[in-house]
């Protein structure tokens, strides 16, 4: 007896959002930037895993880009699942309300 291979059919789960496009940089985005990767190394030596553990880069610029200002916002930033948000989202948050643009 012969069998022909079936592909499940495609997911059609909520997906999350898309990377943004991010040729749109500016200083003020650069320096936030900047912040949040000395907090995600900061997080990634206390626990002893490589940076991209914590967040790629990717999911960095796409909260520079959104601003999250809650937890819930947090979950439409792009790579932030429930556990990171809630193990990490109130370091970041906090890092970004308290973000000021150098003089």
């Amino acid at each position: 007896m012969l069998y022909r291979e079936v592909k499940p059919p495609a997911s059609r789960r909520r997906s999350r959002s898309a990377p943004r496009d991010t040729s749109r940089v500016t200083v003020d985005d650069s320096d936030l930037f900047d912040v949040l990767r000395e907090v995600r190394l900061r997080l990634a030596r206390e626990r002893g895993v490589p940076p991209y553990v914590i967040f790629h880069d990717t999911t960095l610029r796409d909260m520079v880009e959104r601003r999250p200002k809650t937890i819930e916002d947090l979950h439409e930033v792009y790579g932030v699942g429930a556990k990171k948000a809630a193990d990490f989202g109130d370091m970041f948050l906090d890092s970004i309300r308290t973000f000021r643009r150098p003089e």
